[in-house]
């Protein structure tokens, strides 16, 4: 009867040996993910806010500029400068915060994002210009 019962015994001790190591893998497996999704969650949010405050920006220097275009006014013209140029900043700003966290593999289409926006900035110089001067 003794050799049934420690038979049982051993084999339960097996059983809970085999349920704790399991647990302290689910465990670590866990601690893992948790620190993957907060990494991916910082970076993305990061750059998920980068991106809708340079688009903010960016429709804020078009909405400046098509008053300039519209407006007859010196003194007009001259504060809608003040507010492209402040808008400018910004979105030039919110550019380069955003290189910070571009990664490796993207960072090509990063390179033309900055050489499109570099065009867009001598466009937009010569189109005030243009307003400024009346010969629009």
């Amino acid at each position: 009867m003794k050799t049934i019962g420690s038979k049982i015994l051993a084999i339960l001790v097996v059983f809970l040996m085999f349920i704790l190591a399991s647990n302290l893998f689910n465990i670590r497996a866990l601690n893992k993910v948790s620190k993957s999704n907060e990494t991916v969650s910082d970076k993305s949010l990061v750059k998920v806010t980068e991106l809708g405050e340079m688009s903010r920006d960016y429709q804020a220097v078009q909405k400046y500029l098509y008053s300039h275009l519209c407006s007859f006014v010196e003194a007009e013209k001259d504060s809608i400068e003040v507010q492209i140029n402040a808008s400018r900043a910004s979105l030039t700003e919110n550019v380069n915060q955003y290189g910070a966290y571009v990664e490796e593999n993207d960072y090509d289409i990063f390179e033309k994002l900055v050489a499109d926006l570099t065009s867009y900035f001598k466009t937009f110089e010569e189109i005030i210009e243009r307003s400024r001067t009346g010969d629009n």
